[in-house]
Formats: C-alpha cells, sequence, structure tokens
C-alpha cells in the first residue's frame, strides 16, 4: 500500500512509472489525495497502472484496508478521515 497519508500526484507518477508494462503478482494499491486522483486519472501513465492491477483510492490506506478486512462501520473524531472516507461519521472516544 503506496500513500500513508495519501499521495501526491508527484507521487503517484513517479511511483507509477515502475509498473509500466507489468503485471503485478501481489496486490498494490495507491491512495491519493482526492484532487491528486482525478488528475492522475486523466493521464496515460494512470491506464498503465490500471493494467498492471494496480488499485487506486481515494482514501487513507489504514481506513480503507480496515473495512475492506471487514471492521464495519467507521465512527471517527478527525476531520481528515471523515473528509477522505465514504461512511464514516463523527463520534467521540466514549461512543
Amino acid at each position: 500500500a503506496f500513500g500513508c497519508p495519501q499521495m501526491t500526484l508527484a507521487e503517484a507518477q513517479e511511483i507509477g512509472r515502475h509498473f509500466v508494462g507489468r503485471k503485478i503478482r501481489k496486490p498494490v494499491l495507491f491512495h491519493l489525495i482526492p484532487q491528486a486522483a482525478e488528475e492522475f486519472s486523466r493521464t496515460p501513465l494512470y491506464q498503465e497502472v490500471l493494467r498492471a492491477g494496480v488499485e487506486v483510492h481515494t482514501h487513507c490506506p489504514l481506513a480503507g484496508l480496515s473495512l475492506r478486512i471487514g471492521v464495519g462501520n467507521v465512527l471517527t473524531p478527525s476531520g481528515k478521515l471523515y473528509y477522505y472516507l465514504q461512511g464514516t461519521r463523527y463520534g467521540s472516544v466514549d461512543e
């Protein structure tokens, strides 16, 4: 998983070039800032990365992987996590 905190466009381009013309054997995930992901998706490199088998996401890897393994709903006091990860709710430590 690349991007904790989420990757910038420049970081995605720098790392992404290593996947051009390749096919991955193990899961590879890029976690980009939403604006960077949108910009990256308009580049030819984005298509190359997808063809290689890389997954591109717009959320924090820790939160995203937690949901992927079945943690369920995410209750967070973090404005950043609330902004970047759909389906989160604000909450306190007591909740």
